[in-house]
């Protein structure tokens, strides 16, 4: 009775293992050329979506690594051209002299305008305009926040 449990056992994982799924049946009656050539457009990886993505959510466009890095370059060089220009601007900036008025404090006289703590000086360049803030004016000079540039293309 024993042998026959086996053997009946045997027979049926061996029928098991040589039968495979109607999917692999298919994808491997078809060659390589076939499958790319199929209705959908040929893509280089599976288009599934991944279980751990939050619903509704789809993954950009991949972006290619050569143009990634020329912009990147680009907003280097970008940046560089920024902080030169500022370096640029500043040194524009003459400041005839440094005053105290009493009680309200110190104001300066930049590049021929009277200035307090608080006011706003520019200065326009072939780069473009550069704004600064007076944040401090004390005996020992005067204390300049960059607010903004408006660059001119080159």
């Amino acid at each position: 009775m024993n042998s026959k449990f086996y053997m009946v056992t045997l027979l049926c994982l061996g029928a098991l293992a040589a039968a495979q799924p109607a999917w692999a049946q298919t994808e491997a009656a078809q060659s390589p050329a076939e499958a790319k050539s199929s209705d959908g457009p040929a893509t280089d990886g599976p288009e599934r979506r991944d279980p751990f993505w939050p619903v509704g959510y789809s993954p950009g466009p991949q972006v290619d690594p050569v143009v990634q890095a020329r912009k990147i370059e680009q907003a280097e060089i970008e940046q560089e051209r920024l902080a030169r220009s500022w370096n640029e601007a500043q040194a524009r900036l003459t400041v005839a002299g440094l005053s105290r008025m009493g009680d309200e404090g110190y104001f300066a006289i930049v590049n021929g305008k009277m200035l307090r703590a608080g006011d706003t000086v520019s200065i326009d360049t072939e780069a473009g305009s550069f704004h600064w803030r007076v944040e401090d004016i004390d005996s020992d000079g005067i204390k300049l926040k960059r607010i903004r540039a408006e660059l001119k293309r080159p």
